[in-house]
């Protein structure tokens, strides 16, 4: 049984560099994720700068789809899955199609990781 993917409780002992590969892959992804944020409030500033807010009810009525749609998913035999919030959020651009074009569907999109 290979146990060179194991990494030993003591510090005294080397740790492989396969293992020190493993170690550092989530920090490289949580500061991709931390840029993809950092981003995403520019834009979202940009945005905001630029267009108008939308109206907070009908924000928060296409919010709340998006949160309950995103919690509905259609699981396939291969593992994949479909929910129908890309549905919403494509209602919410044509919603806003005239006035809040921008901030509108970014905060309705942004509702889906809730």
């Amino acid at each position: 049984m290979p146990a060179d993917n194991v990494i030993p409780i003591n510090p005294q002992v080397r740790i492989p560099d396969s293992a020190r590969t493993a170690e550092r892959t989530p920090r490289r992804f949580r500061w991709f994720v931390a840029g993809l944020t950092v981003v995403w409030a520019g834009a979202l500033t940009a945005a905001l700068l630029f267009t108008p807010f939308p109206a907070l009810w009908q924000l928060l009525v296409l919010a709340a789809l998006v949160v309950a749609a995103e919690h509905r998913f259609v699981l396939f035999g291969d593992e994949t899955s479909m929910s129908a919030s890309i549905v919403v959020i494509l209602c919410a651009v044509t919603f806003w199609r005239s006035d809040a074009y921008l901030v509108g569907p970014m905060l309705v999109a942004s509702c889906g990781g809730l």
